[in-house]
């Protein structure tokens, strides 16, 4: 409801709790992650500009064509999957009968390309020589300072998951997946990396489920 007041909007909400913003963010694992819901969701009502309780979906389809305008396709669908999550969240607790943003499509997205992995023996040059002021040259950094400094292989650097990188007790944690059936291995990582992380992901736009590593165009990757 802050957010609501702090855009001029609290006379058209007046009426209704807020959203169950609260219930949603409380499920998602990583920081970075809850900065986007928190983003996403003051950008979705200070667009719609009427009492989200109120939302059908033609007012969805509107939005989703908004955010294609602004945002490349990959963003666009994290921004509606997130007004998809809270819409069903207020289902799920009774708040509503249906969901507008249920049946409004997801832009189509190209494919996911490889994720290049540095050799272990270069890593630390690679990460040397990469640029900082670049979100290409800023995830490069982070991800030779993580094969430098633990033991993970190349298949388990390409399935991690921003929501695999957490804040437990003031340290940076990773949670490794290691095949269907096991725990996920924890490892609490150098402050280096942790940085470089964080560094990186604090411009990205991104859910728990997003990939750590956003694969990109060879052009603007540093050489290793």
């Amino acid at each position: 409801m802050s957010d609501l007041v702090q855009l001029g909007l609290y006379e058209l909400v007046w009426n209704h709790p807020p959203l169950p913003v609260e219930q949603l963010l409380a499920r998602v694992a990583s920081p970075h992650a809850r900065r986007t819901y928190q983003q996403v969701i003051r950008r979705f009502y200070g667009c719609i500009e009427r009492d989200p309780w109120l939302v059908k979906p033609p007012a969805i389809d509107d939005y989703r064509a908004t955010l294609l305008c602004a945002y490349a396709p990959s963003v666009a669908a994290i921004h509606l999957q997130v007004i998809r999550e809270l819409y069903d969240e207020a289902v799920a607790q009774g708040l509503l009968a249906s969901n507008p943003a249920a049946k409004t499509p997801l832009p189509r997205l190209s494919p996911e390309r490889s994720l290049a992995v540095p050799a272990r023996q270069v890593a630390a040059e690679y990460a040397a020589r990469c640029p900082v002021h670049t979100e290409a040259g800023r995830r490069d950094r982070s991800l030779a300072l993580l094969v430098v400094h633990t033991t993970l292989t190349e298949a388990e650097i390409a399935a991690l998951c921003v929501g695999d990188f957490v804040e437990e007790e003031g340290q940076g944690v990773l949670y490794v997946r290691r095949g269907q059936g096991h725990r996920p291995v924890r490892i609490v990582l150098p402050a280096e990396v942790r940085a470089a992380l964080d560094d990186y992901l604090q411009a990205r736009t991104v859910t728990d489920k997003s990939p750590l590593f956003a694969s990109s165009p060879r052009a603007g990757r540093c050489t290793p």
